[in-house]
């Protein structure tokens, strides 16, 4: 009996001996293959795939497990492959899933505007120097703007006395384009000036030629200027000189032209400038006139009805007084001492509205400078 035990034991012994030497033979062959698939799919760069052995029998140890997710199908069957080609691999258990490819939105980069800067203050300064030439500097709101004030410059003052120093920018205030355009046509009436807008401040400062000047001037600056702004206004004009006596001559033929010009007048003929014969004994007696005063400065007025525009008018009434003063000179008058104007229908002396006063504002006047 005591030997039958000896020999179960033993058995029993040798059993468990045994167990753990196949266990550890086991371990040792996972160990072994895992590290030979690590090893070959680090080569392939596709450490996206992870090796596992199935059980812990030794048999089931050949049993490769793939998991972790491919790229995409072929790369899956790639990594099948290389499982099967590691020496000890029986068969493979390919879990690997593929992923889906990540589609990225595409970037879209918008250009960001770059932000408008207003200046401050938004200023515009125009300046008329003695030599006649106009200096536009400052800010305009665009181009149209732009186009419009150098437009308005160059008729005013002639293209060739323009300096555009203009910048567009944004932002002018309310009524800026009606009150720069103000201030370019009153400097047209200075000999030299400026003015400057600056934001709802409005300056004009200028020199004219004659007291008589300043009033009118200032009182169109003011009556036009927008109520917006704030009108600042500096008009300089010269001080008026006492007007020497004129010479008893000088005053003899003011009286002489009076009197013969009322008794009869210079004929055009019809819409033209042109004088008719008949008028040229009546210029043969101003013309001899004239000569005794060649010391002083007469003024040659052409005058018309209101028939017409005023601006045909003047030119015309303008081509009259020339006409008159060319025969003149023609006679013997001294051409430095005439002058000719055109006055259009802008000094009626009599009703338009009929024949008889129309008549009569169809004329030739003439005026010995300084003489009443």
């Amino acid at each position: 009996m005591r030997q039958m035990m000896l020999l179960l034991l033993g058995a029993i012994l040798i059993g468990v001996l045994s167990y753990f030497c196949f266990m550890d033979k086991a371990d040792a062959v996972k160990d072994d293959l895992v590290s030979k698939a690590t090893s070959a799919y680090a080569t392939k760069q596709m450490d996206w795939v992870n090796v596992n052995l199935k059980g812990e029998a030794l048999e089931m140890t050949r049993v490769m497990t793939l998991t972790g997710s491919a790229p995409n199908e072929a790369l899956k069957e790639e990594a099948q492959r290389v499982a099967l080609g590691i020496d000890g691999v029986e068969s493979v258990d390919n879990q690997l899933v593929v992923s889906k490819p990540v589609v990225k939105a595409p970037i879209v980069v918008v250009k960001q505007k770059p932000a408008i800067v207003v200046p401050s203050p938004y200023e515009l300064n125009v300046v008329k120097s003695e030599d006649g030439k106009v200096k536009l500097s400052g800010y305009v709101p665009n181009a149209e703007v732009h186009k419009e004030l150098i437009s308005q410059a160059e008729i005013l003052f002639g293209d060739s006395n323009i300096i555009d120093e203009l910048k567009e920018i944004k932002g002018a205030p309310d009524m800026w384009l009606e009150s720069a355009k103000l201030g370019i046509d009153k400097l047209e009436i200075v000999d030299y000036g400026r003015f400057k807008i600056s934001d709802a401040s409005f300056i004009f400062k200028g020199f004219v030629s004659s007291i008589e000047q300043k009033e009118p001037l200032l009182k169109s600056l003011t009556d036009n200027l927008y109520s917006s702004y704030e009108g600042s206004y500096d008009i300089e004009a010269p001080e008026p000189k006492p007007e020497p006596a004129k010479a008893p001559v000088a005053v003899s033929c003011q009286q002489q032209f009076k009197d013969i010009l009322s008794k009869d007048k210079i004929h055009f003929e019809y819409n033209k400038a042109d004088v008719k014969k008949e008028s040229y004994k009546l210029l043969d007696t101003l013309a001899d006139v004239a000569k005794k005063c060649s010391k002083d400065i007469i003024t040659i007025s052409g005058h018309t009805d209101s028939i017409g525009s005023a601006k045909y008018n003047k030119a015309l009434s303008a081509k009259r007084a020339n006409a008159v003063k060319s025969y003149l000179v023609s006679k013997g008058v001294s051409v430095k001492s005439l002058k000719s104007v055109g006055l259009g229908e802008s000094k009626p002396v009599a009703d338009n509205n009929i024949e008889a006063g129309r008549a009569k504002n169809r004329r030739i006047e003439f005026n010995v400078e300084g003489v009443k």
